[in-house]
């Protein structure tokens, strides 16, 4: 009688393994149609920073730069003197 229930148990606990990966496999192929339910939220975000970091003109010689060629320049130049080695 005790290895009876034993094998029941262990039959129990395969067949609860064996549903488990099944609703694993279901879940990713449900994430995979659908894909992330919060992509326009992340996208968006991101959008925002990028656009918040981004450089738009510098200070060069207590003036007010914004023309992308010599915000280029002197950019290039910066890192140039301070990566030197």
């Amino acid at each position: 009688m005790r290895i009876k229930r034993i094998q029941v148990l262990g039959d129990l606990r395969f067949l609860l393994e064996k549903e488990n990966a099944m609703l694993q496999q279901k879940s990713r192929i449900d994430w995979l149609a659908k894909g992330d339910q919060n992509s326009k939220f992340f996208h968006s975000r991101l959008r925002w920073r990028r656009i918040s970091n981004d450089i738009k003109g510098l200070v060069l010689n207590e003036k007010w730069c914004d023309n992308p060629e010599h915000v280029k320049s002197a950019m290039k130049d910066h890192y140039e003197i301070r990566f030197a080695a």
